[in-house]
């Protein structure tokens, strides 16, 4: 933040420029930081590094606290990156990951942590993280349904461009929230007619409809994002069980959990088919259909200690199950091959072989310090869409 007030005080205008907000999110992702000495010559170099080095996009590169960046300012030999290209490219891909871009608010009522995986012909070396405050004072976020361990409030339009939210009402009761949705590019949200009670929301894989488990009448709904048409897939979808998660698959289907069971059905509605019980032991919760429908990642809850989750595999047509990751919730699949997942309130990466779903190295710390939930849009990187978002206090 630093960094940015000193550049613009030098230059006269902000490190990165754009009309909308995704115009300055595409340079900050595509550029190099931004340097004023060659906007303005007569600033000094040790300046112009040291606003460099604050700007960078990996915490961890920037200054660890003001005093040190004060010292670079008043040091004329302190310089910044110049022997970066070579030790980047001895690196490899994770080092080369860059986390950068907080946007600064004031008095927020909860705020959403963006991940934007925009990587240039498929190679996934960028990633941009921001922060999207979208509170209202009249209610608060929901971590999903009764169980903030077990449900997601959040979901990603597969192109990227409009973030749905479950967000409480004044009112108490089950039925006490309802969906919001705003494109990224806007100031408000704006509430979605005929959600009251809705949370969990999922996107069909073309965006046109949002699928939500509605807590007030214990169905499984869908509203449509062209003409706001609300139908109902599952009347009466969980009973009196506390649900665990849906996932929309490329198939047409849609497989949702309760607190003991999976459940199949067609998006357009008809009878659920349980696809899987869980035994005594746990329960299964957040479910995510890989490419081609076939495969259903989840995590399984043994207790409330996340520590003794684990995300498991399961394929629908011949019931087998496959421990994936021991200690780890939320499994979500990008398609640059890589498994996302939480892990005691961080969000980490691991190299992901989908065919014979194996976790490959060592999985890599992408967010710490989040809440539980993790949700994402569809991975469509060739419209620039692939965005993860987790939900931060």
């Amino acid at each position: 933040a630093l960094g940015c007030v000193l550049y613009e005080m030098l230059v006269g205008e902000p490190p990165y420029t754009g009309s909308t907000a995704q115009a300055i999110l595409g340079k900050i992702i595509a550029g190099e930081v931004a340097t004023a000495t060659k906007q303005r010559a007569s600033v000094p170099a040790n300046v112009d590094a040291a606003i460099r080095k604050a700007l960078e996009k990996l915490p961890a590169d920037r200054f660890q606290s003001a005093q040190d960046f004060a010292r670079a300012l008043a040091d004329p030999g302190f310089r910044h990156r110049e022997a970066m290209d070579a030790t980047a490219a001895a690196a490899g891909m994770w080092s080369r990951v860059t986390i950068g871009f907080a946007a600064l608010s004031v008095a927020l009522a909860a705020s959403l942590a963006i991940v934007a995986l925009r990587p240039p012909d498929g190679d996934p070396t960028d990633v941009v993280r921001f922060t999207e405050s979208i509170g209202q004072d009249e209610y608060v976020f929901l971590g999903g349904g009764f169980n903030t361990r077990s449900n997601t409030s959040f979901a990603i339009s597969p192109d990227g461009e409009l973030l749905v939210y479950a967000a409480r009402l004044p009112e108490r009761g089950a039925g006490n929230s309802r969906l919001y949705a705003r494109r990224l590019d806007q100031v408000a949200a704006q509430p979605i007619a005929g959600t009251e009670g809705g949370t969990n929301p999922v996107f069909s894989p073309d965006g046109e409809w949002i699928a939500f488990f509605d807590l007030a009448s214990r169905a499984l709904k869908r509203v449509s994002t062209i003409d706001g048409t609300v139908e109902a897939i599952v009347p009466e979808a969980f009973g009196n069980s506390v649900p665990r998660g849906l996932t929309w698959g490329d198939d047409g289907t849609i497989v949702f959990g309760d607190s003991g069971s999976l459940y199949r059905v067609a998006a357009s509605g008809g009878d659920r088919e349980v696809v899987a019980e869980a035994d005594v032991e746990g329960n299964y919760a957040q479910p995510h259909m890989l490419p081609g429908s076939e495969i259903v990642l989840f995590h399984l809850a043994r207790s409330w200690d996340p520590e003794q989750a684990e995300i498991v595999a399961l394929d629908i047509a011949t019931g087998t199950q496959k421990t994936v990751l021991e200690n780890a919730m939320d499994p979500r699949y990008v398609d640059t091959g890589h498994l996302l997942f939480m892990r005691q309130g961080t969000l980490m990466a691991v190299r992901f072989d989908a065919e014979r779903l194996e976790a490959l190295g060592q999985p890599v710390i992408m967010i710490e310090d989040v809440m539980h939930s993790l949700f994402m849009s569809s991975s469509n990187f060739d419209t620039g869409a692939g965005q993860v978002a987790v939900s931060t206090s």
